[in-house]
């Protein structure tokens, strides 16, 4: 056990000998490692150096993209408020909590559980809290297009959809967090696109 008072600063060598060693099978850990579509496309799109470069706007976006994707019930989290911001502009914590608990049921788990997504919504730029208790949806900023991708593949993913025609993503409340759903369609890196008798473009599903 290592204990300290005061102010210190240390500089990591090695940083995966470091994140093996002191998270080990952590679930932070397995954020970063965990395999799936969004992981392999920012390892093939990015090195450190270039991913690092990202405004701040792209690497939040693509890390709670990440972070609901290893615990889905921040999904569902900002799910339920981005249905709430569709009708009022604020939303009060007392509220957040009668209604998360009459899905997951109310226990301190729950408890835990909404600080830790309301934080990373505040951090990762989607809310901002407006005085104690009281949220509200943050303007949305512009955004590349891969970083849209990523939030768009994540509501694919955890809503459970396995189609959907790229002209009605505007009317999912998840997605009013982007400042808007329009990609690069030719060359998606996560989604993949076809289509329709209509020749309407529907998203498929992911890659």
């Amino acid at each position: 056990r290592l204990r300290g008072f005061g102010i210190y600063s240390f500089k990591v060598e090695d940083v995966k000998t470091f994140m093996t060693e002191v998270f080990g099978t952590n679930a932070i850990y397995s954020v970063i490692t965990k395999k799936n579509a969004l992981n392999k496309a920012i390892l093939n799109n990015y090195t450190p150096e270039t991913y690092y470069k990202l405004n701040e706007v792209d690497k939040n976006t693509i890390a709670i993209s990440l972070i609901c994707l290893r615990f889905p019930f921040t999904f569902d989290f900002v799910f339920f408020l981005a249905k709430l911001f569709n009708v009022q502009d604020t939303v009060n914590k007392q509220y957040i909590k009668g209604k998360m608990a009459s899905l997951y049921g109310s226990n301190s788990s729950l408890e835990h559980g909404i600080e830790a997504a309301l934080a990373t919504a505040i951090n990762c730029g989607f809310i901002k809290r407006e005085k104690p208790g009281l949220f509200s949806k943050v303007e949305p900023c512009q955004r590349t297009s891969f970083a849209k991708e990523a939030w768009i593949a994540t509501f694919f993913e955890l809503n459970g959809r396995k189609s959907l025609p790229i002209n009605e993503l505007m009317y999912e409340p998840v997605l009013m967090y982007l400042d808007n759903v329009d990609l690069d369609w030719e060359n998606t890196q996560i989604l993949e696109t076809i289509e329709d008798y209509a020749k309407q473009t529907i998203i498929n599903k992911l890659q």
